[in-house]
């Protein structure tokens, strides 16, 4: 008996394979295109996204005989041996709109070398698993819209390919493909050792969680980043705090892990806190390097506002404008600031410094700070791209809406969303 491969949609009848195309010698191209026209173009079929790859893939590497798709080379791919069937299975491939592709193949085993046989075939084609790749990667590309939102995956999903996936399976789906991403993470290791780093706040809550009258304690998680200025790859981390003696043990771990995997570790760009600078002296001294400290000059500008404001107004954050001789102050320290080399950097601090006395107080203090953290000011003249952070701040942007910012209810509630992250970042490159 001739067995046949078929289309089946629960909205028309089964539409055969236009098992013609195997008859005669054509291109892989032609025999798409007209296994598409000949009776799948007439139920829609041939604008399922993905449909003309899963194809190119059996005409490419198969051919039909008796109803069963075998591979064209049956040789080994490891020792070329001639490889040995092993009876057939049915394959189904769920596609959007319902539809599924039903396909048989032969089984094969290598008596020779016993290695994996090669199918051959793309990502559609996972065996063992009910549910192809294309579902899972589109549980993925919503999962990145919504963000750990799973009914709203579970919704679209058996909207999309009229199935009637439980919540429970997409969040096994995302949890698998979280460790999986995360692994794929935490293993990069290209690296230029030009490291930036910032941190986000998070909230989460010890304790029963969701139980009634249960007595929870907010807990202060940190999500920590340091990312590289020039591949862009990056390192995540989770600190209780940043208080430094907690801090600096986190950032011990990262040397550590630089170390383990041959990575340089030249410069780290920071905001302008003074306890980071500390924190990469003691690093330093401990291991014997030689990192050199950054200061991101943007948050040195934002600060000059900010000093400003609250000298003047009383908050640091205000819509109103500052007196004409404060804006003139904040642009003369601009200025030496944006000084294209360090040795005019230099000149001009110099010349600030004598006339310190007339600015406001804040702003004399900014000046002080300038000279005395002198080179972690002026290493973007030796690499510019340690100007700022924000290749930091970008990449929170793009991975953390501000829903995910204001927290989740627990720790490893807190560990998914880092997972989430992975996720985004992996798929996103």
């Amino acid at each position: 008996m001739v067995r046949k491969v078929y289309f089946v949609d629960d909205k028309h009848d089964n539409m055969q394979l236009n098992l013609s195309t195997f008859e005669s010698e054509k291109s892989t191209e032609t025999r798409v295109n007209e296994s598409i026209a000949s009776n799948l173009s007439l139920k829609g079929l041939d604008k399922i996204s993905g449909l003309d790859e899963i194809l190119k893939d059996i005409f490419c590497n198969y051919e039909l005989k008796n109803g069963i798709l075998k591979l064209i080379n049956e040789k080994c791919s490891f020792c070329h041996g001639k490889l040995k069937r092993k009876g057939a299975y049915d394959k189904e491939i769920t596609l959007p709109g319902g539809a599924s592709l039903i396909l048989t193949f032969h089984q094969y085993s290598c008596p020779k070398c016993k290695n994996k046989v090669d199918r051959k075939l793309g990502s559609w084609f996972h065996k063992g698993e009910r549910y192809s790749s294309n579902m899972k990667a589109d549980a993925v590309r919503l999962y990145l819209s919504h963000l750990s939102s799973y009914d709203e995956v579970r919704k679209e999903l058996n909207k999309v390919y009229k199935t009637n996936l439980s919540k429970k399976t997409i969040r096994r789906w995302l949890k698998d493909i979280g460790k999986k991403a995360f692994k794929e993470l935490d293993a990069q290791t290209h690296f230029s050792g030009h490291f930036v780093y910032d941190e986000e706040y998070m909230k989460v809550y010890l304790g029963d969680v969701g139980k009634k009258d249960a007595k929870l304690q907010r807990v202060e998680v940190y999500l920590l980043l340091f990312r590289d200025a020039v591949t862009k790859n990056v390192k995540l981390m989770l600190s209780d705090c940043l208080d430094k003696s907690i801090l600096i043990n986190s950032w011990k771990k990262f040397v550590d892990w630089t170390i383990k995997n041959n990575i340089p570790f030249l410069t780290l760009t920071t905001d302008g806190k003074r306890e980071y600078n500390i924190m990469t002296n003691e690093i330093n001294k401990e291991y014997n390097f030689n990192i050199k400290h950054a200061y991101c000059i943007f948050h040195l500008k934002k600060n000059l506002f900010e000093v400003s404001n609250k000298f003047i107004f009383g908050c640091m954050q205000t819509k109103k404008i500052l007196p004409g001789n404060v804006l003139n102050q904040i642009k003369e320290i601009e200025k030496v600031i944006d000084s294209p080399t360090k040795q005019e950097f230099d000149k001009n601090l110099k010349i600030l410094k004598q006339q310190i006395n007339t600015f406001i107080k804040p702003l004399q203090d900014q000046i002080i700070r300038l000279r005395k953290y002198e080179k972690n000011y002026t290493l973007h003249k030796e690499f510019p791209f340690l100007r700022t952070t924000n290749t930091c701040e970008q990449w929170f942007g793009q991975t953390k809406p501000e829903k995910v910012k204001k927290g989740f209810k627990t720790k490893n509630g807190l560990i998914n969303v880092l997972k989430a992250l992975a996720v985004k970042y992996v798929f996103s490159c």
